[in-house]
């Protein structure tokens, strides 16, 4: 017969190995995944906001999780966390607007918490695919082809992961949307996209065909024209000519021409391709072909939109050669950029300082330099000749064990008692609102940014909200002068497109 204390222990075995085998089929059940920037080449432009995106795919048991992203350069003293529910069998896709004041090769931190907040999954050291600059031109891409035949390049978004807060989008300049995937964006997507846009972006729309456009209510309302039917024209020489021409309203040409980058391309001349017909609404014909408007543009707010009345992801456009300078032209890009590559454009300063220099609460004080110089001298002589003096007028030399610490003592409560006056006051929240407004119809939109400033007497905690439907908060920006550490202390919980945060001062 076996013991009893050897079937007890076999039992707690096989109870071990049971609990392990669980453990580790909760931890196989879960993946966690972050992406950092934009597209599936993950890029990052400096001084600006872009979208970490997080998709969690849950097959074990149901749980309230929470996303916690730090800086890997700045500790966990900066902390964004959005909560998100994980029912059994569900994956969620979700985006936390972050602000680019890394400089270049910022490395992220991610943890998944559960309710115990338990680390149940971590990636360490998340990198960006690229740093952009901050005056560099960004381009997006919701295109069908691959983003090898869209040059320059670009971030190319799928539809599903496409950000959908308009804050995520503002580190872009220029977006491309295929028709064909406008009917895959949904409304929160859409949403995002028209705040973008008003609020200075360039939506570059190409019509696949007018189906696309006539059946997408929110796109065919952005529309400068109105695209019907199709036709077929020839490639002649008035492609070229517009494209030399320079993108400046002075018609002055691009530096691409004198250097002959964009010389004819006689296998594009002469060719067909099928175009649809686009009628000008309320925009302007940049281009025509055969007496058929190809290129039409209009302002929308702040930002424009372009109409492309064919494909540039089809022959023979794919193949052209100097499709390159084509978008370059479409994008308005400098003609610094093409002469002269060996700057660094990388930030150094950045305006928050002259904004934060307004708010700048007056209750700081700081001691003058020829106080701070006084009090050093009479340190000097006091632990110094005159120690010595009245120790040995009193004949009581080895005392200078004594009052040696004495003096040290006295002159740290009187420097701590200078600061702590230096420092009194009461607590001061101080604000500076910049506002834009832009016409959106017949209504009017506030697009703003509020600078803000906290003075405490004393070490503290505050709390803070956005109530506005799209709001973010953000450190002040420093620049790449400091490593792009971010100096403030700050937990931000995204509720939504907007967030509540604890603030430490």
């Amino acid at each position: 017969m076996i013991p009893d204390r050897w079937r007890r222990f076999a039992s707690i075995a096989s109870l071990l190995l049971a609990f392990s085998l669980s453990t580790g089929k909760l931890a196989a059940a879960l993946q966690f995944d972050v992406w950092v920037g934009y597209g599936n080449d993950y890029f990052v432009r400096e001084g600006n906001w872009f979208p970490v995106t997080c998709e969690i795919h849950n097959d074990g048991p149901s749980f309230t999780g929470t996303v916690e992203l730090t800086t890997a350069r700045s500790g966990r003293d900066n902390i964004r966390k959005i909560v998100v529910e994980l029912p059994t069998n569900t994956r969620k896709r979700i985006v936390i607007p972050v602000f680019g004041s890394g400089g270049s090769n910022g490395a992220w931190d991610a943890r998944l918490r559960d309710e115990r907040n338990k680390v149940v999954a971590e990636l360490l050291g998340i990198r960006a695919g690229a740093d952009v600059a901050w005056n560099a031109r960004l381009m997006g891409s919701l295109s069908r082809t691959h983003p090898g035949t869209m040059q320059p390049r670009a971030a190319r978004f799928r539809a599903p992961a496409f950000p959908d807060n308009a804050l995520a989008l503002e580190g872009l300049d220029t977006l491309y949307l295929n028709s064909e995937l406008a009917l895959d964006l949904k409304i929160e997507q859409v949403q995002a996209i028209q705040a973008w846009l008003h609020a200075g972006g360039h939506l570059i729309v190409a019509v696949e065909s007018a189906t696309d456009i006539n059946g997408t209510p929110w796109l065919k309302s952005l529309m400068p024209c109105d695209v019907s039917g199709g036709a077929t024209v020839t490639v002649t020489s008035d492609i070229h000519d517009w494209l030399v021409r320079g993108a400046d309203p002075g018609g002055q040409p691009p530096a691409w021409r004198s250097e002959g980058a964009a010389a004819q391309d006689p296998y594009f001349v002469d060719r067909e391709f099928r175009i649809v017909d686009c009628a000008p609404r309320d925009g302007k014909v940049e281009l025509s072909l055969g007496g058929k408007p190809l290129i039409v543009s209009g302002s929308r707010g702040r930002g424009s939109i372009t109409a492309l009345g064919f494909s540039p992801e089809k022959e023979p456009f794919r193949s052209w050669e100097n499709r390159t300078w084509f978008w370059a032209h479409l994008m308005q890009l400098s003609p610094d950029l093409f002469v002269n590559n060996s700057r660094n454009y990388y930030a150094t300063q950045s305006i928050d300082g002259v904004f934060g220099g307004m708010i700048d609460s007056k209750q700081v004080r700081k001691l003058p330099v020829s106080w701070l110089l006084l009090l050093l001298v009479v340190y000097l002589l006091v632990i110094g000749p005159l120690d010595q003096w009245w120790l040995k007028k009193i004949n009581r030399q080895m005392l200078t064990w004594i009052t040696f610490p004495c003096y040290v003592v006295l002159f740290s409560v009187l420097i701590y008692w200078i600061g702590f006056m230096l420092r009194a006051g009461e607590s001061e929240w101080n604000e500076l609102h910049i506002v834009d407004v832009y016409q959106r119809g017949e209504k009017a939109e506030l697009r703003g940014r509020t600078y803000a400033s906290i003075y405490s007497p004393s070490n503290a905690k505050y709390q803070l909200a956005g109530l506005q439907p799209i709001a973010a908060m953000r450190g002040e920006f420093i620049g790449s002068r400091i490593g792009g550490k971010d100096t403030s202390r700050s937990s931000i919980v995204q509720k939504g497109n907007s967030y509540e945060a604890e603030v430490y001062v």
